[in-house]
């Protein structure tokens, strides 16, 4: 069963209480850990992706994580039918969100891509303790965002054609790599305020 991994964080992020930015985070609070860990490790079972993606998608973290992730949580599992329980309930959740957003995908999917970009610029500026204009500018980002506008203009275009099912999946793919650029950004962002040149 394929699911988007958008789709996985926002069930885990429901059901854990924890926002999508901090799974994506570099927080390593034990609960917070265990919960991305149940993220990365349904990624890595119900998406396409590849170990290297799903770093990329979980605050750009070392392939070598995202396995050590996988196999940490698979040895918990071993004897322990609550936890499979509690990853089938997130994969269901995952499925009725994925679902939902096939129905309506511009309302449902760039909502949940606002809210989590709102969620990471809002608790940079507090940690920055500055405003837009001083932060540091990310062509990436930039590209990514326009990528995601045009992306959405085309599907509103071709929405009812034969040409939908296309411009859906070029949406997705442009959605799907918002999260990456913003996490590159953020990463920029660090290095500006520790005074480091990027």
């Amino acid at each position: 069963m394929i699911v988007d991994c958008l789709a996985i964080k926002q069930a885990v992020s429901e059901v854990s209480g924890f926002k999508i930015a901090d799974l994506e985070g570099m927080d390593t609070m034990r609960r917070l850990s265990f919960e991305r860990q149940k993220a990365i490790y349904l990624c890595s079972k119900h998406t396409r992706m590849e170990v290297h993606e799903i770093g990329s998608h979980f605050g750009s973290r070392q392939t070598q994580t995202v396995v050590k992730a996988i196999s940490t949580l698979e040895g918990k599992m071993r004897g322990n039918h609550r936890l499979q329980d509690d990853l089938d309930e997130l994969l269901a959740r995952a499925n009725e969100i994925y679902a939902d957003w096939l129905v309506d995908p511009i309302n449902s999917v760039s909502q949940t891509i606002v809210n989590g970009v709102v969620e990471r610029i809002t608790a940079l500026m507090a940690a920055s303790n500055s405003d837009l204009a001083t932060l540091p500018s990310s062509a990436r980002l930039q590209t990514s965002i326009t990528n995601v506008l045009a992306a959405k203009r085309e599907f509103e275009t071709e929405r009812y054609s034969t040409g939908e099912r296309y411009a859906f999946r070029r949406l997705m793919l442009a959605l799907g790599d918002l999260g990456p650029a913003f996490s590159d950004w953020s990463a920029t962002l660090s290095q500006h305020e520790n005074g480091e040149t990027p």
